[in-house]
């Protein structure tokens, strides 16, 4: 039957079906009477099939509405169901039953009266859509179904969409499937960054200066850097005190040249007056003068040598001393911080995003809610969508849908 014939015929006025009752059947309703059966579908359906072992579905669908809609009727009179010459088989007001009863009535195979509505629904957007929903009571297999209703494809897909948002608001980004989320979550550049970095901080605050510089492979660097320090500070002493003994023979030779001199200037002072005797002596003070002159040379070339050597050295000593501070203090923490934050940030950028959130020891609700992670939810939602489907996701019951004109119906219980 198409759609449009239930939706026309739920807007009927009132309708009753009456019929007349065999003597079999007014036996079986007196009983129930007599037992004083609840007058409910499936109170009503268990004693037929349980107690008086009746599995005719075709007598069950018509001693039942019987029941239930009589039941006040015949309880009035003495002699119950026997003293009513007709009963009602059907009845209904209008809008009583819906499209949706009609559809499922239908479907099912059974009577109106065994189809009833749990929810009416709330039709909204992606997010506030919610299918009605109804029970159908089948006495084959004496199972109380479940289905909600979707008016079209785009319906359903909302309801999907708003159910999946519904599970993230009440159970979280744990409630998904991690190796799903990995596809569409990332790490966030900055919270790495600032946790990598809190990391090195830590590691650094729990080592030696030693483990640090084995750590950073800098130990036979700083070894090496220490040991030149030592051999250029060895160099440097020992060149002043060459330099030392230098300066006291230059002082020496500058001191005793000075004596010479003098002693020539006094002889030459009495030029005229000394013998030629004399002569000799100052050729001689001079000759030694002379000498001195020349050592004195030579001692003031070996200090500036010497002088220009230590300089070397001690700019030698300087760019050591330079590198052993940037191995040391302030300088070696800031490096080791640095270079283990990079690592730190590394390691964890070529891990999957579950992978990550174990090895910082959060979980997903936990990481995204201190913006460790970044996911856009709508991509998350529309990606299980296209992964599930709306069958897996509206119809619980084993992924359960079927299609009637535009109408998808689910099974949910």
């Amino acid at each position: 039957m198409k759609f449009i014939n239930y939706i026309l015929e739920s807007q009927e006025g009132d309708k009753v079906e009456y019929t007349d009752l065999k003597n079999s059947e007014k036996k079986i309703l007196n009983l129930m009477l007599k037992k004083e059966v609840i007058p409910g579908i499936i109170d009503v359906s268990e004693f037929l099939k349980e107690v008086l072992l009746i599995d005719d579905l075709e007598t069950i669908y018509r001693i039942v509405p019987i029941y239930v809609l009589n039941h006040s009727e015949a309880k009035q009179n003495e002699k119950g169901f026997s003293d009513l010459e007709k009963v009602k088989l059907h009845s209904e007001t209008k809008y009583q039953y819906s499209s949706y009863h009609r559809l499922l009535s239908d479907y099912s195979g059974v009577p109106l009266l065994f189809v009833w509505e749990e929810f009416g629904g709330d039709i909204g957007d992606k997010t506030d859509t919610y299918l009605p929903e109804f029970s159908v009571f089948e006495p084959s297999v004496m199972e109380v179904k479940r289905y909600s209703i979707a008016g079209d494809y785009r319906e359903a897909l909302n309801a999907a969409k708003t159910k999946l948002y519904d599970q993230l608001e009440m159970e979280g980004w744990d409630s998904f499937n991690e190796s799903f989320l990995d596809e569409y979550a990332s790490i966030n550049e900055n919270w790495l960054e600032r946790y990598a970095e809190d990391e090195a901080i830590e590691r650094y605050e729990s080592l030696t200066d030693k483990q640090i510089l084995e750590e950073l492979d800098l130990i036979y660097d700083y070894e090496d850097i220490q040991y030149e320090i030592k051999e250029y500070k060895e160099e440097i002493k020992n060149i002043l005190l060459d330099i030392q003994e230098k300066e006291f023979e230059k002082d020496n030779i500058e001191s005793d040249m000075i004596v010479i001199d003098r002693d020539i200037d006094s002889i030459d002072m009495y030029d005229d007056y000394i013998d030629s005797e004399y002569s000799g002596e100052i050729n001689s003070l001079q000759q030694r003068y002379d000498e001195l002159k020349e050592m004195l040379e030579e001692v003031v070339i070996y200090l500036e040598e010497s002088y220009k050597e230590k300089d070397v050295l001690e700019e030698r000593l300087s760019e050591e001393r330079e590198k052993l501070k940037e191995l040391s203090g302030e300088n070696l923490k800031e490096r080791y911080i640095e270079e283990k934050k990079d690592i730190i940030m590394d390691d964890m950028q070529t891990s999957w995003t579950s992978t990550f959130v174990d090895e910082i020891g959060f979980t997903f609700d936990q990481a995204i809610a201190d913006g460790a992670i970044d996911i856009d939810e709508e991509e998350v939602i529309d990606g299980v969508v296209e992964n599930e489907g709306i069958d897996d996701i509206l119809g619980t019951y084993n992924g359960y849908a079927l299609t009637q004109d535009s109408f998808i119906f689910f099974r949910i219980e």
